[in-house]
């Protein structure tokens, strides 16, 4: 298998640091007579190397670890495309090196008849390099937003009122009048929605649209409009025009406090945030109480645009919830299903056992090399107490467990004909629910299946003989 990675931290439009990667990475394809499937370029845009926290990384590391790249060849641009994070490319260079994944750099040349020994010591010295350069950056944009603080100029985007000038804030009279209306009329006793009401009979509008409930919302919970910026404990004063005064300010956010209400009684929601519209927006968890009959729950979409537009409808909890169990339930009870999934726990299984002695071995070995730098005097003992803890905590953590085997058997008593096993245990196999632009179930995800959709594989195994 040939994959192809390309990472770029920072994503405009028109930016051709992804393309240039790319091209790069395809020239030292075809000096190796290979060819890279478009499916297994993996693009990274506007995000951070610091970490592993990346949706394509994450992918590539899935294929690593199925086995799907072994003997396989990575093409990258640099080493500092995988990672900025010394800790994490020896963990990966470890899964490299254990799935035997051939890693070519366009920019950084490794002669062929390089010594492994010296070739991950030159990949480390790439890594330090690179840490160090975004420690750098992250310092000097620490720096930056204190000094920032400081001169009273802000840190985020311009709110609603305001427009970027000059490195300020600058008023936007008309939007301001607006501003300054809605704190008034929330102080004369006026509700969200009867705040909305009002602003529309009086043609006030909003980014080109009628104001909603969470436009009010926001505003009146923003500091900024009174002279502040920052958010939490990190917020200062500003030198932009202020459109209320603190007072004014301050009382609307006791106001809203006094007429918070506590939560009359605890309902669950095993969907929440796993649901997806049509519109792109999670759907939002809802309950309604009648004066008679039973409590009901019910998900609707949360993008208010949406809702207004007529685009979505309530869908009632308990409907739902079911019919999503049910296919999980018929899914889990396929038989040739149930083989596969023993087939990859049990090489899951080796996989991870071989991984982890070769993990150990490699924390054993640093642990050799740390005290020999101590003893010789390259590190002092407060580096060396420190180091030597964090070797520790990994170790502890990448401990070989005893793994329980699983039979066939095991898994069908232990998904269908198990009385005691709560829906909650099938909620929690679902990474996430797509509906239609008809408001119907359009796909259903596991965790462990994050591209596989039950919903378009239902009649394949629903036909499916589940007799052993």
């Amino acid at each position: 298998m040939k994959v192809s990675y390309c990472r770029s931290s920072d994503w405009r439009k028109g930016k051709i640091a992804i393309r240039t990667q790319k091209n790069s990475n395809v020239r030292e394809a075809e000096k190796m007579g290979v060819v890279i499937p478009e499916e297994n370029f993996l693009f990274e845009r506007g995000k951070s190397g610091r970490n592993l926290d990346r949706p394509k990384i994450q992918l590539l590391l899935e294929w690593i670890k199925s086995g799907k790249l072994d003997h396989g060849h990575l093409f990258i641009s640099s080493y500092d495309r995988l990672t900025r994070n010394l800790r994490d490319l020896t963990y990966l260079l470890e899964l490299f090196e254990f799935h035997d994944i051939h890693v070519h750099s366009a920019k950084e040349k490794i002669p062929k008849d390089m010594t492994p020994s010296v070739r991950t010591f030159y990949i480390h010295s790439l890594g330090v390099v690179s840490q160090n350069y975004i420690d750098t950056c992250r310092n000097h944009a620490l720096v930056a937003a204190e000094r920032r603080r400081n001169e009273g100029k802000p840190l985020g985007s311009a709110p609603y009122g305001y427009e970027y000038a000059e490195d300020r804030l600058i008023l936007i009279p008309t939007d301001g009048a607006t501003i300054r209306l809605i704190f008034e009329l929330y102080l004369s006793g006026l509700g969200y929605k009867k705040i909305c009401n009002e602003l529309t009979k009086r043609g006030r509008s909003i980014y080109a649209r009628n104001f909603k409930e969470t436009d009010i919302y926001r505003i009146l919970g923003n500091a900024t409009y009174a002279g502040m910026l920052g958010k939490g404990e990190n917020i200062y004063k500003g030198k932009h025009q202020a459109i209320v005064s603190m007072k004014d300010f301050e009382r609307v956010q006791q106001l809203r406090k006094s007429k918070q209400r506590g939560k009359k009684y605890e309902v669950n929601y095993p969907l929440r945030r796993k649901i997806l519209c049509s519109c792109g927006w999670h759907v939002s968890c809802h309950t309604y109480n009648p004066k008679k009959g039973p409590l009901r729950r019910y998900y609707v979409c949360a993008n208010p645009i949406h809702r207004e537009e007529g685009g979505t409808t309530q869908l009632p909890a308990e409907a739902i919830e079911e019919q999503l169990i049910t296919q999980v339930r018929k899914f889990l009870a396929n038989q040739s299903f149930l083989k596969q999934l023993l087939r990859h726990i049990e090489q899951e299984h080796k996989r991870l056992k071989q991984f982890e002695r070769k993990r150990l071995g490699s924390i054993k070995q640093q642990k050799d090399q740390l005290l020999s730098a101590y003893e010789n005097t390259l590190i002092n003992a407060s580096d060396f107490s420190e180091q030597l803890k964090q070797l520790k905590r990994e170790e502890e953590m990448n401990s070989i467990q005893k793994h329980k085997v699983v039979t066939k058997e095991n898994l069908s008593r232990l998904l269908l004909t198990e009385e005691k096993m709560e829906d909650r245990f099938f909620f929690n196999l679902i990474q996430r629910v797509e509906l239609s632009d008809s408001n119907e179930l359009d796909g259903l995800y596991l965790e462990q299946l994050p591209a596989y959709n039950l919903m378009g594989r239902r009649n394949e195994y629903e036909a499916t003989d589940t007799n052993p």
